[in-house]
């Protein structure tokens, strides 16, 4: 993650507009990379940190890649826990879009995220039935919690693990049709089973849903975040060109 930090200080972009707010919360705040043109696309991206870490600093270097793309990139912070829990992250992060969208009405809107921030970017877009959103790319997407591991995030989400509110399955069958998916992760990530992200992606399919993903060997959790990064995993960066359209 160190790494991943220096290389946000290293790669600059260009006439970043910083700290633009979106709500209430101190935390509610976001970057902007312009893109080409105010049309261009835009790409809303959410850190990952288990809900409750990180900040938009660390991920700078997300911004300047989907900037140089092009691209309309926005990088998000957003309220945590304690402050905040499920379904709270869902309803800051409709906030967000809102938002966004009337800054660039003519664009199409994709969201991102890494982790607890593509579980978000997800849910996000399973739940806009009415205009719905025209993609969503996730990586390393934490889709399922086991009974096991369910007294950790327990009390993020409030609800008992039986309820199911929590895994991003619960919301496919009312997504709409037209947004689709790309997924990654990494064949190494002991913090988030990519089991979750194939499953994910089957279910989505026998739904009729557009859905794509890939798993990358000897890449672990974080790793699965050098698609953003020059010269690191350049296929994911030819899937991300192509899904985008640009």
């Amino acid at each position: 993650m160190f790494g991943l930090r220096l290389i946000s200080r290293i790669l600059r972009g260009k006439n970043v507009i910083r700290n633009q707010s979106y709500g209430d919360s101190p935390d509610m705040v976001y970057d902007e990379f312009p893109g080409t043109d105010k049309k261009a696309p835009v790409v809303i991206f959410w850190h990952g940190g288990g809900w409750e870490k990180g900040d938009k600093s660390g991920y700078q270097y997300v911004g300047v890649y989907f900037q140089k793309l092009g691209c309309n990139a926005i990088v998000a912070d957003y309220p945590k826990f304690p402050d905040q829990t499920f379904p709270g992250f869902i309803k800051d992060s409709r906030a967000l879009l809102e938002v966004i969208r009337k800054k660039h009405p003519k664009s199409k809107i994709y969201l991102a995220g890494h982790s607890s921030g593509a579980h978000t970017a997800l849910i996000t877009a399973m739940k806009q039935r009415e205009n719905p959103v025209d993609g969503v790319i996730a990586l390393a997407a934490p889709n399922w919690f086991s009974v096991k591991n369910w007294p950790r995030w327990e009390k993020v989400f409030t609800d008992p693990y039986e309820s199911k509110k929590q895994e991003t399955y619960s919301y496919v069958e009312n997504s709409p049709k037209s947004t689709k998916y790309l997924s990654f992760h990494g064949a190494n990530d002991i913090t988030v089973s990519p089991n979750g992200t194939v499953k994910l992606h089957e279910y989505m399919m026998s739904g009729g849903i557009n859905s794509s993903y890939k798993i990358y060997e000897m890449i672990n959790h974080y790793l699965i975040l050098g698609v953003f990064i020059p010269g690191f995993l350049p296929s994911a960066k030819r899937e991300i060109k192509k899904f985008l359209d640009v």
